[in-house]
This record gives structure tokens, C-alpha cells and sequence, in this order.
């Protein structure tokens, strides 16, 4: 089997290329081997045969549970004193589960991602409690712990793996005590052969000094070492000494294919000062899995106040490491008054495996995002239907597993709306993002042009409209060159020519669209138009403006806009436009083009299990703005239809029957702020074009063939949060285990800006601050009194500002790092720890199956 496929599916970590690049495979190697500190450091004793401390009554050593090449501030980012002024100052009691609970924090610098493995490592080996009493000399046991991507906060980013774990505590040549945890890892991928794994053999001879704030003063004492079972096995090797000066010595190791490929690191950390360099294949060189990458180099040195970095001698970036933006990727939720995990009374997802039909496993997650159920296996979202699957939180060696059996996708979600207030001096500034659909006619009079929006039926000589009035907006009929917003204008045919299809320059003249001739109307010509795609405004001082599209970025949730073309923005009176800013999705409706109600959406999604009360059986939909003449839809809840779970067309007006729709049809595109017929509701149809993975449901089914529905997520009363610019605005959160959704979603901006932060995307930043008190959106059934929250930050990754300059302390000097001698890391020892032992299931994701 090819190493590099083990590599892939193990080791998930994207970003060995300096800046990012990703391997063409999509990952790069696994922990594996064992090294021994190089100059500078003191290297650990060896060890010797285990002393025979009785089990259950010696705790092991601790090892880190985060490493970062920079010294994250303690303290916090830039954004700490404006966020931390709104939390709670609740003081949970010792061995709660929110005392227990220890955020994570580390420094996100991708052109040093190569140590980022070590995070993976080590929330890994947390997840197995081997340092707990009832762990150490107790024999081996099953764990299936969180692998995750270490830049990547989504949940398609984690795998459930299995680790066989033996933790000894054993004395070493001084008399000292070690750590001793050996480690069998199963290759979990469907094309897997038998028997394939990783051995690994963790050391462990001094536990790392922690501060309060929960970052690390040094990482402590300790190796790994670890090698696949492969003809041609990958290796890893890793150890963190400390020098005389008490600063952290960390190095890692690790070749694959016979060392043609190879990555070799060294840092030298301490909270004032340090530096290190590490070489590593590029993948970015490569485009094609085969490839054989070439060899780059990073370096990086850092004083109290900066950060210079350069890779293979360019111009070296400048980095502030006083000022620096945190970013939360994973928090936690407990009850403000046990200060419980809500873990221990929601079920939010778990985890699942499948044996497959040639012998192999496969692991994923059982998760709601936003209450859409959806299935995560090895990074890839749904499973075949019918599939067998054990859920994987529960222990199989006292009882006889809890199998589920895997629902057909179902494609396409039906998302009800409910609107919370919100205000117009909360998005004052923001740039929101709508989508326009206008179909009208234009027509030319004396006086100029006038629009009929939406016409329908003549009466008495006039056609309906649900807006008419004077045309002055030529600047909005024209398209842009990639067809994300497409404009179509159809005029009457001139002497001689038939009826032509038209483009408009922005100022009101227009041209053949297939001849370029120009095309001079006449009074009483009428134009027809029909405008749709993305459209950018913003609620100013001065009022509404629309903003022109410049550039269209890639990747990327804006575009550039040119300021200089700025427009009016005309809301039409008793149309509510539905516009989001990365995250927040807000309502907006004005009678008068003068007052504006605002309001903020929560979204429910249809299930199995809601349906039936979802909607009326009788409910039809239609869209809000609709003329008349259009398609109205209905959303069947009989589970013995095959269109169960599926918008459908009740009627079908001209535009769908001229693409062929029928009754009875699934609406097979999105529709947006369709109306209920029933009640004031109204709903979204998230259908996914080709490519897209969002709009899609699946579930798990049980022994009776019932749908297994998780917890919908705890939506909270708004709550007022303040960014790191200092403005302060109401949001409707929600959690589902881990993500908190209705905050602006920064991570999507860094992906597009290569994960380097700017002054902008640092602004939309907002991070709920440790202790911040939340009520649910409703009241408790039995108390009557909405029950109340605190939240804890427990993944955080710390972003530098950049700098325009070099620093008076660092100039450039990247002496010490270009000095490190990579050669001199010793060479790989193979952990030699023997078959995997049988163990029964003691842990799922850390916590004990019951």
C-alpha cells in the first residue's frame, strides 16, 4: 500500500508548504519516532524495566496539551479588555466541570505549520487519560480519540481514531520516574489494508510548566517515537528538552518513502526570546500526488515586542507580537448554576463506525450543524444508505453494541425563519450582501423612463404591478463579466429586425446585444429586464447605498468594490430584503423608505422528527414578492412518499413550466423567504447547486427502523458583544456542542487573505469572553424561567499583526536560526514495542463510556 495514502488519511496535516499549500494528497505524515534533544539540551536518561507500583494508586507525568514555535501573550489579544468587560465574573467551583475544563491556546503561523502536528499529538493523547491513577500500570485499554486537522476548526476536519494505550510508570538509570505510554494506532480508511498502523512510544520525564492563564512557561521533558508496519514505513521521531536557562529545546523528525521525503525541525523557545528552523517538503511545487516535492527551508527569530520570518532566503515578513487578535475555534457551554457540561445532558452528535465488505473500518461523526443532521466519515460528509454502523461512545465489552442503519441523503432543506429585533444603528457601516431577483418592464415616456416591477394581469388597460414609478437606475443593468450577476434586457424589434436582446452602459443607452449596433427607442417602447445575483449595500448617515463590484476575489466573502461608484439603494415600501454579513442574517423592511425595522434570524431545520408539526399539512408557499402567475410549493411530511422531506410545486407558473416543471416536481434550486400560507411564517429551500455539499441531510436509523434525531442546538435570548474595534452589537447565538453560530464568520476571510490578518478582518473579530452569562431564547418547561449559561473558551488561536517595517530589535537578524544545524537532530529509533494488545473501550472523545 502507498505510504503516501497512510499519510493522507493519518495525518491531516495540511499545511507543511511555508504559507499553507496543502499536499496534493490533502495531508502529510503522522506522528512516528523518537530523538533525543540536540546540542544545547539535556537529553533524558534511558530507561529501565518497570517498578511494580500497584495499579490504580500513582498518577502519570503531563504532558502539553498545545505547542506553539511562538509564545502565545499571555493574557490575551487585542480584543481581551473589550470582551472581558461584558463577562460574568462567575467563580466556578474546584472540580466542576467548568473548572476542569483548560483551554488551549497557541500562536496560528502557518509558515511555521510544520510544528502544528504536535497540537494533533497531544489533544490526542489527552482524549486517553494516561496519566489518570486508574490508567497507569492498569494494563492496556481503547480509546477512540479526536485526530483533527490542526488548522482546521469545522467538524469535517476530525476523525474518530482508534488508539490502544499501555501507560507504565517505570524508573530510569537515576532513579527518576518515566512516563512510559505506548500507543497502537489503526490505519482507519476504507482502502486500509489489514493490519496497517502506527506504533507509537511516548516518554515522558518532566511535566511542562503552566501558567494560570493556561500557556506554557516551557513544555516540559519528553520523546516520541513511532513507525508504521509498512515495507516501506514512515517515521517519526520528536523530543522537548530545556537549557540551562530553563527556555524549551523542541525538535521533530520524520521521514517517509525511504527518506526521499523528509521533514527536519528545530526551535528554541522562551517567553522573551527565541528561534528555530525547520525544512520540509514543499508541496506547492507539486501538482500531482506522484510528485516528488522539492526541499524548503523556513527560519524565524523573536524578541518581546516581534517576529521576523523568511523561507529560502526571500525578503524576510515582520510580525507584532504585542499586538495580536485571538480567534475562538471550539468553546464550551455549562449551566451557570452547577456549572455542568451541557455535554453531560445534551446529545449534540457522537461517534460512529462501519465495517466494511473488504475487512477495513471506517470511522465518522453523527453531528447537527445549525439542526441540519449530517454524517462525517473520514473527512468526507454522508455514508452509502444502508449501512451498518455501532455508535462508538458506548462500551461493547459489557453489552451488546447499539448498531444504527444509515438513511438515504436527503438533498435539499427546508429552514424555517424567526426574527429577533435588532436596530438600524447596529449594522450602521456594515457591508451586508442580499441577493436581487427583479423581474420589470421599462418604459420610455415624454418625461423619460418609468419601471413596472413584477407586472401582471392588464386591467383596464394597465398592466398590475406590485411598484411602479420613474427609472433612473441604469447603473444596476449592467452585468458583470463572471456571471455572478447576470442582467437580461429584451426590447421590441426596430424597423426591419426582429425582437433583440440588449446591453445597457450605465447611463441609460443601449445596444443589440448580438451586433453591438445601438439602439435608439421611442416614446412608448417598452423593455423587458430581469436582474439576479449577489448585491452589496451599506446603511450610511447619508442612507442606503449599493455598492459596485470592482473585483470578484476568489475564496474570498467579499469582493472589491469601487468607492467611486457608489449609488442609492432603494428598498421597496412593504418588501423585506434578507441580507447577511458572514455569520448574521438580518431582515430588513421599511413602509416608507425613510423608517427601517431590523430584525436578526434564527433558522430551525425540518427532521423526521419535527416534520409533523413543522408545517400544517395544508400549508402552500409562495414567495414573498411573487407576482401573479407564479409557482406555489408544498412540503410533504408522509413518510411513505417518496418525496418525504422535499419541497415539491403545488402549482407551476409560466418561468418553471417552460423548464419543464410539473406538480408534484421537487423544487430542485434555492428559494428564499417563501411565505406561509398558515401562519405569518417564513421559510428558506437550501437546495445545493452541483459541487456543494451544504443543503443535504442525512440520518441514522435504529434496530425499529426510527430515525435517531440529536438535540437541536440552545438558541439564547440577544446578547450584546463588542469587537476589537470596540463596537458593540446584538447577535442571536446558538451552540451545538462545540461551534457557536450567528458571530461573523472570520475564519473564511483569513482562508482568502492566506491566513494572515489584516486591520479589517481583525475589526469583525468577536470572541465571547470566558464567564459571559447567556439565558435560553425560551423558558424552562418545569421552572418557567429560561435556564442560564456560561461559556469557556477552549481552542484559541492567536493571530500577529503584521509590520510595515523592520523592528529596531530584530532587524533582520536571523543569525542564531540560520546557525541551528538540522543535521544534527539524531536519526529516528524505532519504538520496538510489540504486537497491539486486545483492550476493551474505556474512552470516547475523552470522556468515559458508560
Amino acid at each position: 500500500m502507498p505510504v503516501r495514502r497512510i499519510l493522507t488519511t493519518l495525518a491531516l496535516l495540511t499545511s507543511l508548504a511555508c504559507g499553507g499549500a496543502s499536499s496534493p494528497g490533502g495531508g502529510t505524515p503522522p506522528p512516528t519516532g523518537g530523538t533525543p534533544p540536540p546540542t544545547g539540551g539535556t537529553p533524558p536518561p534511558t530507561t529501565t524495566p518497570p517498578t511494580t507500583t500497584p495499579p490504580g494508586t500513582k498518577s502519570g507525568i503531563a504532558m502539553p496539551t498545545e505547542l506553539s514555535a511562538l509564545p502565545p501573550r499571555s493574557g490575551g489579544g487585542l480584543a481581551t479588555a473589550a470582551f472581558r468587560a461584558l463577562a460574568t465574573r462567575a467563580i466556578a467551583p474546584a472540580g466542576s466541570d467548568y473548572a476542569a475544563a483548560v483551554g488551549v491556546k497557541s500562536v496560528d503561523e502557518r509558515a511555521l505549520a510544520q510544528f502544528d502536528i504536535f497540537n494533533t499529538i497531544f489533544r490526542a493523547l489527552a482524549d486517553t487519560h494516561y496519566a489518570d491513577p486508574g490508567n497507569v500500570d492498569a494494563g492496556p485499554y481503547l480509546a477512540l480519540v479526536r485526530w483533527e486537522n490542526p488548522n482546521d476548526d469545522s467538524k469535517a476536519g476530525k476523525q474518530l481514531m482508534p488508539w490502544t494505550v499501555d501507560s507504565r510508570m517505570e524508573v530510569d538509570g537515576s532513579g527518576a520516574e518515566v512516563n512510559a505510554v505506548d500507543v497502537w494506532m489503526a490505519d482507519p480508511s476504507p482502502d486500509a489494508a489489514a493490519g496497517v498502523e502506527i506504533a507509537i512510544a511516548f516518554r515522558i520525564h518532566a511535566a511542562p510548566t503552566r501558567r494560570a492563564d493556561g500557556t506554557y512557561a516551557d513544555y516540559g521533558v519528553w520523546t516520541i517515537a513511532a513507525r508504521s508496519n509498512e515495507p516501506s514505513p514512515l517515521s517519526f521521531a520528536a523530543s522537548a528538552s530545556r537549557d540551562a536557562s530553563g527556555a524549551s529545546i523542541v525538535t521533530v523528525h520524520q521521514t517517509e518513502d525511504g527518506g526521499q521525503r523528509e521533514v527536519a525541525g528545530i526551535l528554541q523557545r522562551a517567553e522573551g526570546a527565541g528561534h528555530g528552523k525547520v525544512s520540509f517538503p514543499d508541496w506547492s511545487s507539486c501538482d500531482s500526488p506522484d510528485c516528488l516535492p522539492t526541499t524548503a527551508q523556513a527560519v524565524y527569530a523573536y524578541d518581546a515586542a516581534s517576529v521576523v520570518l523568511a523561507k529560502d532566503g526571500a525578503a524576510p515578513v515582520y510580525k507584532d507580537r504585542t499586538r495580536v487578535v485571538d480567534l475562538v475555534g471550539t468553546y464550551g457551554l455549562f449551566d451557570a448554576d452547577t456549572f455542568e457540561d451541557v455535554a453531560r445532558t445534551h446529545v449534540f452528535g457522537f461517534g460512529v463506525e462501519a465495517a466494511l465488505a473488504d475487512g477495513s473500518r471506517q470511522y465518522g461523526y453523527y453531528g447537527a450543524w445549525q439542526g441540519r443532521h449530517q454524517l462525517w466519515t473520514n473527512g468526507q460528509q454522508s455514508m452509502p444508505a444502508g449501512v451498518q454502523v455501532v455508535r462508538s461512545d458506548r462500551d461493547r465489552s459489557a453489552s451488546a453494541p447499539v448498531t444504527y442503519t444509515t438513511s438515504r441523503a436527503y438533498v435539499g432543506v427546508l429552514v424555517k425563519r424567526t426574527p429577533v429585533p435588532s436596530s438600524l444603528a447596529e449594522i450602521r457601516d456594515v457591508v451586508l450582501q442580499g441577493y436581487e431577483s427583479t423581474q420589470m418592464t421599462l418604459t420610455l415616456t415624454q418625461a423619460g423612463w418609468t419601471y413596472c416591477r413584477d407586472p401582471g394581469p392588464w386591467i383596464d388597460g394597465t398592466p398590475t404591478c406590485t411598484a411602479r414609478g420613474d427609472f433612473s437606475d441604469f447603473a444596476g443593468l449592467v452585468a458583470d463579466p463572471t456571471g455572478r450577476r447576470q442582467v437580461w434586457i429584451g426590447g421590441p424589434s426596430q424597423p426591419g429586425s426582429p425582437p433583440v436582446s440588449l446591453t445597457c452602459d450605465g447611463q441609460g443607452n443601449f445596444r443589440d446585444q448580438g451586433t453591438g449596433a445601438a439602439y435608439l427607442p421611442t416614446v412608448g417602447t417598452q423593455l423587458w429586464v430581469s436582474v439576479g445575483g449577489p448585491v452589496y449595500v451599506v446603511s450610511t448617515a447619508g442612507g442606503w447605498i449599493q455598492k459596485q463590484v470592482a473585483q470578484w476575489l476568489e475564496n474570498a466573502p467579499l469582493p472589491l468594490f469601487d468607492d467611486a461608484q457608489d449609488r442609492s439603494f432603494l428598498f421597496q415600501p412593504g418588501r423585506e430584503y434578507y441580507l447577511s454579513d458572514r455569520g448574521t442574517n438580518y431582515i430588513v423592511k421599511t413602509a416608507d423608505g425613510a423608517a427601517f425595522s431590523v430584525l436578526i434570524e434564527r433558522q430551525t431545520a425540518a427532521n423526521p422528527g419535527n416534520a409533523p408539526a413543522f408545517v400544517p399539512a395544508d400549508t402552500v408557499f409562495e414567495q414573498q414578492w411573487a407576482g401573479a402567475g407564479a409557482s406555489t410549493y408544498r412540503f410533504v411530511t408522509d413518510p411513505a412518499s417518496p418525496s418525504y422531506l422535499q419541497l415539491v410545486y403545488a402549482t407551476v407558473g409560466t418561468g418553471d413550466a417552460a423548464s419543464g416543471a410539473q406538480v408534484g416536481d421537487v423544487v430542485r434550486s434555492g428559494q428564499w423567504g417563501l411565505v406561509a400560507s398558515t401562519s405569518s411564517e417564513q421559510f428558506n429551500w437550501e437546495y445545493p447547486r452541483p459541487g456543494e455539499g451544504w443543503g443535504v441531510q442525512q440520518f441514522l436509523l435504529d434496530a425499529n427502523g426510527e430515525y435517531v434525531i440529536l438535540d437541536e442546538p440552545i438558541r439564547f435570548a440577544p446578547e450584546k458583544l463588542t469587537n476589537v474595534d470596540g463596537v458593540t452589537r446584538t447577535y442571536a447565538l446558538q451552540y451545538d456542542g462545540s461551534w457557536v453560530s450567528g458571530l461573523p464568520d472570520v475564519w473564511n476571510d483569513l482562508r482568502a487573505n492566506g491566513y494572515q490578518m489584516t486591520a479589517d478582518i481583525a475589526g469583525e473579530a468577536v470572541v465571547i469572553p470566558d464567564g459571559f452569562e447567556v439565558a435560553d431564547a425560551v423558558a424552562d418547561p418545569v421552572t418557567g424561567v429560561p435556564r442560564r449559561y456560561v461559556f469557556k473558551a477552549l481552542r484559541t488561536s492567536e493571530y500577529l499583526m503584521p509590520l510595515e517595517a523592520p523592528p529596531p530589535g530584530l532587524d533582520g537578524d536571523l543569525a542564531a536560526a540560520d546557525a541551528l544545524d538540522l543535521s544534527q537532530i539524531p536519526p529516528f529509533t524505532d519504538p520496538a514495542i510489540g504486537p497491539r494488545p486486545d483492550a476493551a473501550l474505556r474512552y470516547v472523545e475523552g470522556k468515559a463510556v458508560p
